[in-house]
């Protein structure tokens, strides 16, 4: 059996010794950091996958579009970094009107070029089977990256955001269908396909030099903990606090609240690690949700060690 962890790390393995290049960062973060005339750039990608990463049965082209943008700008803000310039690499499916619906996906990206003052530098089209949309994102950070690396074991762990809650969208949507969902939990549904990557928190938190370590959580909040925790060799003690736990208890959710909070997914929320005591800057709406140990592994407050399913595009392979 494999994971992607471990494609991640026989890849990186494979290429440990190519290159030249001042990366402070290749394989291993939210971004790869280059050192560039003093200051720093930053270097990520994601592809999204018709029927795996979304559906047209509930999201439209304009947000399946908009959420490529999202995820990519998410990483760059998980360093604390200003997104600067992306390109995308789109497989088209063999459908009627395709000009039109590659005119309305690009809308949706271009809305978050917009508001981020993004350049689309460039990219590639082609045919395929289904949709398949590529980005590969550019940002700058002139003064300070924040790694996942850095936390400490008494470091407090905070989370922006709702994480859980684009899951419980997700489920709603599943069972009801777009109309329905929307009327049922609003909320939900919007942020499972219109997510707002934190860029503003992101810097302001990178400013902040008691924030010791940050990551986005695309995965849920188990699976970043301790991928943040793990990067220093411990573990963490997590809590789902109650204001989350009622904003994630709905009539037709599937789940319980904890399980969306820890193995929910594509909230891109940041997670981070701070020096006891922290306080946060006022403009970032963000609440304490744990803190690091010394034992590896995810940890309720009694002990018990947290049941995570978080996902895993390799899970189940040979």
């Amino acid at each position: 059996m494999i994971d992607e962890k471990k494609v991640i790390d026989q890849i990186s393995a494979q290429f440990a010794d190519t290159g030249s290049a001042p990366f402070l960062q290749r394989i291993g973060d939210d971004c790869a950091v280059r050192s560039v005339d003093g200051g720093y750039h930053l270097y990520s990608a994601d592809v999204l996958v018709e029927n795996v990463h979304f559906s047209h049965s509930y999201m439209t082209l304009f947000e399946i579009g908009r959420k490529t943008a999202a995820v990519n700008i998410s990483d760059i803000a998980a360093m604390g970094g200003i997104p600067d310039s992306l390109t995308i690499q789109l497989v088209c499916p063999p459908i009627e009107n395709l000009a039109d619906a590659i005119k309305e996906l690009y809308s949706g990206i271009h809305e978050l070029c917009e508001t981020y003052q993004i350049t689309l530098a460039g990219g590639d089209l082609s045919r395929g089977p289904c949709w398949v949309i590529a980005c590969s994102i550019v940002g700058t950070q002139n003064t300070r990256v924040v790694y996942r690396e850095g936390a400490t074991i008494g470091d407090e762990l905070w989370v922006t955001g709702t994480p859980g809650l684009s899951s419980l969208g997700f489920d709603i949507l599943q069972r009801h269908g777009r109309i329905k969902a929307e009327k049922l939990a609003p909320h939900a549904v919007r942020a499972h396909v219109s997510p707002s990557p934190q860029v503003k928190a992101g810097q302001l938190l990178a400013a902040c030099h008691d924030v010791h370590a940050m990551i986005d959580v695309s995965d849920g909040i188990a699976k970043e903990a301790r991928l943040l925790s793990n990067s220093c060799g411990k573990g963490a003690c997590i809590y789902v606090p109650s204001t989350i736990k009622k904003k994630l208890q709905h009539p037709e959710s599937l789940q319980a609240p904890e399980h969306y909070f820890l193995s929910g997914g594509e909230d891109y929320e940041l997670l981070f690690a701070t020096a006891p005591g922290f306080i946060p800057p006022p403009e970032v709406s963000c609440m304490q949700i744990g803190h690091i140990i010394d034992t590896p592994g995810i940890f309720q407050i009694d002990g018990t060690p947290w049941q995570e399913s978080p996902w895993d595009h390799f899970s189940g392979e040979a």
